[in-house]
């Protein structure tokens, strides 16, 4: 399966045959001791790609989804914008 990734500059080759098999997986992202959010990178033998950054549960979602259309056969995917809460990160959208 070829995934686009988050930001639409890079595609990831997802296959699980082969002696190239890769992965998706998800590693937290700190920035200066802050939890930014949760990275979705996908691995191939020693390279990897950051997919995209969302909160935890949605992350966990398209991990799922992804691999499940992969086991129906879809050959292409494109990774979804985030559905982030600018307010729940402290972002005051009605200062005036």
């Amino acid at each position: 399966m070829t995934i686009l990734n988050q930001d639409r500059d890079e595609i990831f080759t997802l296959t699980d045959k082969g002696l190239l098999k890769s992965n998706i997986y998800i590693k937290v992202a700190y920035f200066q001791g802050q939890l930014m959010g949760y990275n979705i990178i996908g691995k191939r033998l020693f390279k990897e790609k950051i997919l995209g950054t969302y909160d935890e549960s949605e992350a966990q979602q398209i991990i799922q989804e992804i691999y499940k259309l992969m086991r129906y056969g879809v050959s292409y995917y494109s990774m979804p914008n985030p559905t982030l809460d600018l307010e729940e990160l402290g972002v005051n959208l009605w200062s005036g």
